[in-house]
């Protein structure tokens, strides 16, 4: 959001803070307490204030941590302890097209709970490294968007919700489980030094505040019968029901009776259960005074953890059959009575099309590969697969044939994780050069996101216990980029960069190619094209043109699959399409590699093909004669002045049918004759001819 109206809109209204540009300070000294009016959001705006946010209400993890991995693991696990619907705000250098590490995760804060003060926890990293996570909350206010200190930019990304109502929420009890758990996770991975300072310091929480609506507290027993209670429970986990089932009956005199019961029968659940101590339990250490660290969101919590799913949200998350981090339940879960409604939204059936078409399919390079869809590339190491796709990107800036064939016009970002940014420019500047097109014309229309050294690519981790997968920062990061600049295609160089498990898993390579690079494509519209290296006894079959490694599921879960190696003449290359669920298979092309650019060869052109090629440079001939006011005919009997002669003598064909201008004149004239046949040019009087050739306009 670039606006105080914009944040405004979402939600943020009432707890926005006006901060001075460049700065982290308020502009006023009553910030905390100041009620926000459509005047202030104006006023702010014309000045150009950085927007801030009241944490209280909103509190936000504040991850000060450089080490991509180590953000990318604590992300991680905010999302599966807290959810994942939440804003993340990044810092962005643009003059050196960096995005720091360094980020804030804002929340909502869970109206049953109470507000509460900073919770912190530091550590060291095995290098000396200082870490820090930070939950800014009550009394403290956090910049979503202007400029840093440092220059600088602060940007938030909004897409994970539509407006501040849908933020997951934080209860005093999560948040400090959460600080916690992040202790846990930094320690795990080697961290020391770890201190936890805050979570002692919440604010007491009266039996007024602590009690639910009529309408939450019918669900309690629902939500407690997913909350499991065998003999591998903690003692003190058992109270902390207690304490929570209390906090939600709070001092209504009609749920005490019904509080106390719907606590005996959970604890009866229990082997180890004695209902005298739990009744003595009950009315003298679960008391009013301890209760407030605990309440209704923590018994939410626990029983999401545990497969329920509110029933307000059931229509919402009937496409959650695969939890990939944000908690979602499988379908098979849902209330029954809500499935009819559900169904009814979802199916199609063909009497719905009665007297329509169907939309046309859409390509990104007529036949090889589909629009909006995952497509896989497969080439042996230094065979110039990143050189090809580059080239493909280069032809859509330019709105022009990719290798001869029908390429629409785009924006494309490629994903280098295997080239540096000096490289990739170089190898540029030798396709223009072969284009002739300069940077300029391609503009925007083409990027690259170079990942050369950075600690983790992943696009989605998978737990090796639950095999569920987790999509990453980077992946969100990589959507976020999409969406914003508006490309619609994505090529990821290479897929293993990408996919930190083991590519012989079926089951791990289906979900991460459909949770991650189809969720991609489908989340963005964008096609994705991701490249890949052949095992080393598939590239030395040499009776296959079908590349391949690890599990059948890599050729499974995509929609095209291409493949391109070195033939035996160790000159040319052979590029393959395998696999199609749209056009032909098996189709091919002879390439070679020409002064930094791949050419297709005239003999693997399709006729119709070749036919376009030698009629665009019989065309091209005719108007670089009209510049220099030559005279052309397309009359054989005009000797040098006959088109397809002059244009041998004066104009360099292009490589791709270099051979053919070269050693075939007959091709040459067949395609004059067709030029004149079609109307696409015509003779006419001229100066020093009796007849001169033009193209039509």
């Amino acid at each position: 959001m670039a606006s105080f109206k914009s944040a405004s809109d979402f939600g943020f209204r009432d707890e926005l803070v006006a901060v001075g540009a460049g700065s982290k300070v308020p502009i006023f000294p009553d910030w905390e307490t100041h009620k926000v009016t459509d005047k202030d959001i104006e006023r702010w705006d014309m000045q150009q204030n950085n927007v801030g946010l009241r944490t209280g209400a909103f509190p936000t993890f504040d991850i000060d941590i450089s080490n991509e991995r180590l953000v990318s693991g604590v992300q991680r696990f905010l999302d599966q302890r807290l959810g994942s619907k939440c804003v993340a705000r990044l810092r962005v250098d643009t003059a050196a097209k960096r995005v720091y590490e360094k980020r804030a995760i804002i929340f909502r804060l869970d109206p049953f709970s109470p507000k509460f003060r900073k919770m912190r926890v530091t550590a060291k990293t095995p290098f000396g490294e200082d870490v820090a996570v930070e939950l800014l909350a009550d009394g403290q206010q956090v910049v979503i968007d202007g400029v840093h200190p440092d220059g600088s930019l602060y940007a938030s990304s909004f897409s994970k919700a539509k407006s501040a109502d849908e933020l997951d929420v934080v209860s005093a009890a999560t948040a400090e489980a959460a600080i916690e758990g992040v202790a846990d996770y930094l320690r795990e991975q080697g961290c020391v030094d770890i201190k936890i300072t805050g979570t002692s310091k919440h604010q007491a929480q009266t039996p007024e505040q602590g009690a639910v609506t009529d309408e939450h507290w019918k669900l309690i027993r629902e939500i407690i019968s997913h909350i499991p209670n065998d003999e591998t429970r903690h003692w003190d986990d058992w109270l902390k029901v207690g304490f929570a089932i209390k906090t939600c009956a709070g001092d209504i005199e009609e749920r005490k009776d019904e509080a106390f019961q719907i606590w005996e029968e959970f604890s009866a659940r229990s082997p180890k259960n004695n209902e005298d101590f739990t009744k003595h339990k009950w009315e003298n250490d679960i008391c009013v005074s301890n209760r407030g660290h605990v309440g209704y969101g923590s018994l939410v919590w626990e029983a999401k953890q545990n497969g329920w799913t509110e029933p307000a949200q059931a229509a919402k998350d009937v496409f959650g059959a695969v939890d990939l981090g944000g908690g979602t339940t499988p379908p098979s879960q849902l209330i029954k009575k809500d499935m009819a409604k559900i169904a009814a939204s979802i199916l199609y059936y063909p009497e719905q099309w009665l007297g329509k078409n169907a939309p046309p399919r859409d390509w990104i390079v007529d036949g090889w590969v589909a629009a909006g869809e995952v497509t896989s590339f497969y080439a042996p190491g230094g065979t110039g697969k990143s050189l090809l796709l580059q080239q493909m990107a280069t032809c859509r800036a330019l709105g022009v044939d990719f290798l001869g064939i029908k390429t629409k016009r785009g924006k494309t970002l490629i994903l280098a994780c295997e080239d540096q940014i000096e490289e990739i420019w170089r190898r540029q500047e030798q396709i223009n050069s072969h284009y002739v097109t300069s940077m300029d014309v391609l503009g925007k229309n083409m990027a690259f996101w170079s990942r050369t050294g950075s600690i983790d690519n992943a696009l989605m981790h998978i737990d090796p216990k639950t095999n569920k997968g987790t999509l990453t920062d980077f992946w969100q990061g990589v959507k976020e980029v999409v969406k914003s600049e508006g490309f619609d295609l994505v090529i990821v160089d290479t897929v293993i960069d990408t996919y930190p498990d083991n590519e012989n898993e079926r089951f791990k390579v289906n979900l991460f190619v459909k949770g991650a690079l189809v969720k991609l494509s489908q989340e963005t519209g964008a096609a994705v094209v991701f490249t890949a290296h052949p095992s080393r006894a598939s590239e030395n079959n040499k009776d296959s043109d079908n590349l391949s490694s690890g599990s059948t599921a890599w050729e499974g879960s995509v929609r095209q699959k291409l493949g391109m190696r070195r033939n035996d003449d160790g000159v040319t290359y052979k590029l393959v399409k395998n696999k199609s669920n749209y056009s032909s298979v098996g189709d091919h092309l002879t390439l070679k590699w020409e002064r930094g650019v791949f050419v297709v060869l005239a003999a693997s052109m399709p006729q119709a093909q070749l036919d376009q090629a030698l009629e665009d440079y019989l065309l091209d001939a005719i108007r670089d004669a009209d510049r220099r006011n030559i005279e052309l005919s397309a009359n054989q009997n005009s000797r040098s002045k006959y088109v397809p002669r002059w244009a041998k003598d004066n104009l360099s064909p292009p490589l791709e049918i270099e051979d053919v201008v070269n050693s075939d004149s007959q091709l040459l004239d067949n395609a004059m004759r067709k030029l004149v046949l079609s109307g696409k040019v015509q003779n006419v009087r001229g100066r020093d001819l009796n007849q001169k050739v033009e193209i039509v306009p």
